[in-house]
């Protein structure tokens, strides 16, 4: 007789009943006015948490990976480094900007990228590394940062299984956002808002057009109201 195999998760979600009120209260009174309560909410305490003066929600960690290659000019020809194990979404956004990714080995005490493998894969046309907490683990980020300033290369940190995680007394997410602000050559504030226009699909850019063209379209009309 075939006993009957359980699988064992290697991860899942902690919902208490504060989770199961407080998606209950958004969805009843998320409207209109206070649309935004609890998103601000979120961002407070995120900042808070990584220790970030910016925060920008997303859809999903995807997008953000997606708006850090873009913000730092990444596209076709250039070459971004991953570990080779994780979530198809830390490598494919890789892909969106056109660039090629180049998968590195992990080390076995911490399934995280291998500083030695991460160096041995740097090419000509290396642009960035996307190191990934993977497990709520983190790799060892003093000599990938060492490694990457060494290379200037950009460094983005894939922190979504490791919120509440450090090191070095850094809280993941934390780790290479100064390296990277340095590589952007720009404020951060600067930064922050260029990828808020990215977020938006340039919308910002485009509804400037547009206020623009109707102004110029008014002042059309009014000397041409003159004239007559």
């Amino acid at each position: 007789m075939s006993r009957k195999i359980k699988p064992i998760p290697s991860a899942g979600p902690s919902i208490s009943e504060l989770e199961v009120r407080m998606v209950a209260d958004a969805a009843r009174t998320g409207w209109y006015e206070s649309r935004n309560n609890y998103l601000e909410k979120f961002i407070k305490k995120s900042a808070q948490l990584t220790k970030r003066q910016y925060v920008l929600p997303t859809a999903h960690c995807t997008d953000a990976i997606h708006l850090a290659l873009l913000s730092l000019g990444i596209g076709k020809g250039d070459e971004v480094i991953v570990p080779d194990v994780s979530w198809i979404a830390s490598a494919s956004p890789i892909t969106y900007v056109g660039a090629t990714p180049v998968f590195a080995d992990i080390e076995e005490s911490t399934w995280c990228l291998s500083p030695k493998s991460l160096e041995k894969n740097i090419t000509k046309r290396t642009k960035a590394v996307i190191v990934v907490d993977l497990y709520g683990g983190m790799p060892r980020m003093k000599e990938i940062l060492s490694i990457a300033r060494k290379h200037r290369i950009a460094v983005i940190e894939d922190a979504a299984e490791a919120l509440g995680s450090s090191y070095g007394g850094k809280p993941a997410a934390g780790v290479a956002n100064r390296h990277r602000q340095l590589l952007l050559q720009r404020p951060p504030q600067h930064a922050s808002q260029l990828v808020r226009i990215l977020r938006r699909h340039q919308r910002h850019e485009l509804q400037c057009n547009k206020a623009r063209g109707s102004r110029a379209r008014r002042s059309v009309r009014n000397r041409r109201q003159e004239t007559l």
